[in-house]
């Protein structure tokens, strides 16, 4: 009988942790790296023949998924819960 009144708490409390938990795997998986590895290419004094491209595009690909997975979860939400 205790159940039915802690369900609540607790799906909330984990809902809440999970988006935590997605913006912080956002930022590590995506932003992070690619920002690192963006500035890398562009401020190091290599020639970008040198540099090797697979890098570079894996930078701006994971920038580029983690900008949208963002901004999907952004919009996904009603205004109510922004």
């Amino acid at each position: 009988m205790h159940d039915s009144n802690n369900d609540t708490g607790r799906g909330k409390g984990r809902q809440e942790g999970g988006d935590r938990l997605d913006r912080v795997l956002h930022w590590v998986l995506f932003i992070l790296p690619a920002v690192s590895g963006c500035l890398f290419w562009m401020l190091s004094g290599r020639n970008p023949q040198d540099y090797p491209q697979e890098m570079a595009y894996l930078a701006w690909t994971a920038a580029v998924v983690g900008v949208l997975l963002i901004l999907r979860d952004h919009y996904s939400k009603s205004p109510g819960d922004r």
